[in-house]
Order: C-alpha cells, then sequence, then structure tokens
C-alpha cells in the first residue's frame, strides 16, 4: 500500500472539519431545509404528526429542538444536531476517499477529493443545513462505498459488515420513497460479489426487512395518519408522470387525459409542474381525492406509459 490508510483518514477527517467550522461559526446555529420548520411543529405539539416528511428525520429534528428548548436555549440543540452531523458526514466522505485511494492508487486523489469538499461551498453548506435531503445523501455515499469495496474486494470486508446494512436501512428511513433506491442498491451488491455473495444479500435483505418492520411498527405507535403517508409514497409516480403530461401532452389521447386528469389536476400540473419539487403535484393529487378506481387505471396507464419510454428515470 502506497499510504497508510489510518493515519489518512484522521488527516482527510480533520481537515474537512477544520475547513467547515467557519461556516458553522458564522451561519450558528445552522441552516435547515423548508420542511424543518413543520418537523419540529409537529414534534412540539403545534401540529399533527404525519409522515409527509421521513418519519427518523422528523424525530431527530424535532428531538434536537426539543433537547435545546428544555435546557434553556433551542439554539443549542439545532447546533448539536449540526456538529454531529458535521463530524459523521466527515467520516464517511473521509472513507469514501479512502476507498478511492485504493483503487486509483493516486496521491492526488485525496488532495483533489478533499479540496472540493472542503473549498466548493455548496458542500459545507449542505452539511451545515438540518434536512432529510442532507442526511439521505451521505448515507448514499456510504452504501456506494461499501459497494465499491465489494466490487473491488470480491465481497464484503469486515467494516463493511456493519457500515453496509446501516446504509442501506438509514438510506431508506432519511427519505420516503428511498427504499426503492436501497432495494436496487441490494441488487447491485449481490451482483458484483465473487465471493460470498450469500452473505452481501443477507445483510441486504436483512436492512431491508427491518426498514419494512420499522415502518409498520412505528406507524402503529405513533398513530401516523395514513393518507398524507400514502400521498408521500406516491410521489414518485406522480411526479414522473407530471413530467410525462408536460412534455408529451399533445400526443395523449382525450381517454388518456380523463384518467390522468381523475388523479391530478392537469391544469395545475402543467401550470406548477416542477421537476425538482414534488410538493405542487401532491397537492393536486389530495385535491382531487381520487378513487380506487381511479387510481387502478392510473396505474395501468402510468405502466404502459413506464414501458414505452425512458422518461421516467428523471423523477428519481
Amino acid at each position: 500500500m502506497f499510504f497508510n490508510e489510518k493515519r489518512l483518514f484522521w488527516i482527510l477527517f480533520g481537515t474537512l472539519i477544520l475547513f467547515w467550522m467557519p461556516y458553522f461559526v458564522l451561519s450558528y446555529p445552522g441552516g435547515a431545509w423548508y420542511d424543518t420548520g413543520n418537523q419540529i411543529c409537529q414534534i412540539m405539539g403545534a401540529e399533527v404528526l404525519t409522515k409527509a416528511n421521513p418519519l427518523l428525520q422528523t424525530l431527530l429534528s424535532g428531538g434536537f429542538f426539543l433537547v435545546g428548548t428544555k435546557l434553556g436555549n433551542p439554539e443549542f440543540g439545532i447546533a448539536l444536531y449540526i456538529i454531529i452531523q458535521m463530524i459523521t458526514s466527515a467520516l464517511v466522505l473521509s472513507y469514501s476517499i479512502i476507498s478511492l485511494c485504493r483503487i486509483f492508487k493516486s496521491k492526488w486523489i485525496p488532495i483533489l477529493m478533499v479540496i472540493s469538499y472542503a473549498i466548493i461551498p455548496v458542500v459545507p453548506l449542505y452539511i451545515i443545513t438540518i434536512g432529510k435531503d442532507t442526511n439521505f445523501g451521505i448515507q448514499i455515499v456510504l452504501a456506494l462505498t461499501c459497494i465499491t469495496n465489494i466490487y473491488q474486494n470480491g465481497m464484503i470486508n469486515k467494516i463493511d459488515k456493519v457500515l453496509y446494512p446501516v446504509s442501506i436501512i438509514l438510506m431508506s428511513l432519511f427519505r420516503n420513497a428511498g427504499i426503492y433506491l436501497a432495494v436496487l442498491f441490494v441488487i447491485v451488491s449481490v451482483a458484483v460479489a465473487s465471493k460470498r455473495r450469500k452473505l452481501s444479500a443477507v445483510l441486504g435483505v436483512g436492512a431491508i426487512v427491518f426498514v419494512l418492520i420499522f415502518q409498520i411498527v412505528s406507524t402503529s405507535a405513533f398513530q401516523i395518519d395514513m393518507k398524507v403517508n400514502e400521498t408521500e409514497n406516491l410521489s414518485i409516480p406522480l411526479l414522473q408522470m407530471g413530467g410525462y403530461l408536460n412534455e408529451y401532452y399533445d400526443e395523449l389521447t382525450e381517454d388518456e387525459l380523463h384518467i390522468i386528469d381523475r388523479v391530478i389536476s392537469i391544469d395545475k400540473v402543467r401550470r406548477e409542474y416542477d421537476v425538482e419539487i414534488s410538493d405542487s403535484i401532491k397537492v393536486a393529487y389530495m385535491e382531487r381525492n381520487p378513487s380506487q378506481s381511479d387510481l387502478d387505471r392510473f396505474y395501468r396507464l402510468y405502466s404502459r406509459f413506464l414501458y414505452y419510454r425512458g422518461y421516467y428515470l428523471e423523477g428519481l
């Protein structure tokens, strides 16, 4: 090995924390995505607890705010959350850089990667912000790193036996539709393992099963409003159909338009559709309140379009 992995890991970790710290100090106690306020209100009892946002993220965001409030300073709770997020993010990114160093065996890899993570402002600003996207993104990096290690070694290594299932679980819990990507990652991890493939399968499938059990138990324990949760689960197909509707509107038949309009308001979608944000299309769905028969016809149409065109990948 052309470098000392342990020593380089801690150098990378310390460098990232050092460069991110000024952003944290200047923006104390940190930033927040627009959903965070609703999540805090739900934990504080000002709003009904739902799964409109991932439950785990809601519990963390509101929980740290509640801890700060109990200690007499809500900002301290937010700052504590950000500090922990900075540490975990630096650990994951440092680990990913080490993995790349093993593959390319170049001293320029750690230099270029740490410069990009430390100096390009969008990265530290992302890291010091509370929200599901930050945690979800970090878990994707961790999962991809573990899969890369499996591919390189032919099997899962000792530390990834813990990190890999943890990344799959957290990826699924930090995004309502994250389990779909997690399932894809599990399939890929099994496919790239040339040795002890069964172990990768057991760890991945076990993580998915854990997520499903958690979702069932948490929904019952916290008495979640399932109507809101249903809308969140539909966000990807709704977003994809909205994109198809905007791009190929003139090619759709009257019957197809009628089926879509029974589920989402076509006028609203054409006015407000944004591929980056699903909020407007979810509102368009909730306003329609479609019947099960309406949804069945919508899904059949969706499946036919999915088979016919590759456009739907953009909604992911």
